[in-house]
């Protein structure tokens, strides 16, 4: 019974690490500030590629995730449906590329918050992710 145990829960925490969060942080807001964004890498294991297709905070109403590109000269930024993550890489949520906003905060966010962010993949797949509240400075 011991063997079994141990067998099984082996299997869990290999299916549980197919897919990481790592480096997660949501960026300080100015005071009065009602949005806010967030970074983080995504790792996957997986032999297939899948999509990130949605992301829920409890600290916001509404929570999206956006691409910034240059457009005839002018940064643009949208938000989009999916991120691509490819099989057996890394995606980064990084300034200047694509991030996670926060958006009409329902609470106040201090540095050393941790704050949880729940992501949802193409393949079924939700993780919580615990972001930790940092002053960016650029």
């Amino acid at each position: 019974m011991k063997k079994i145990l141990i067998i099984c829960m082996f299997v869990v925490l290999s299916y549980s690490a197919d897919i990481e969060v790592k480096d997660a942080i949501i960026s300080a807001p100015p005071p009065f500030s009602r949005l806010t964004s967030g970074f983080m890498t995504i790792h996957s294991k997986l032999k297939k590629d899948i999509k990130l297709i949605k992301i829920k905070s409890d600290i916001a109403y509404d929570t999206e995730v956006h691409k910034m590109e240059m457009k005839d000269g002018m940064m643009m930024m949208y938000p989009v449906t999916d991120i691509n993550i490819s099989a057996q890489s890394s995606t980064s949520f990084q300034a200047g590329v694509r991030h996670i906003m926060f958006i009409d905060l329902k609470e106040k966010l201090k540095v050393n918050d941790k704050k949880k962010v729940k992501l949802f993949f193409s393949n079924g797949k939700k993780i919580d992710a615990w972001f930790d509240v940092k002053k960016i400075t650029k």
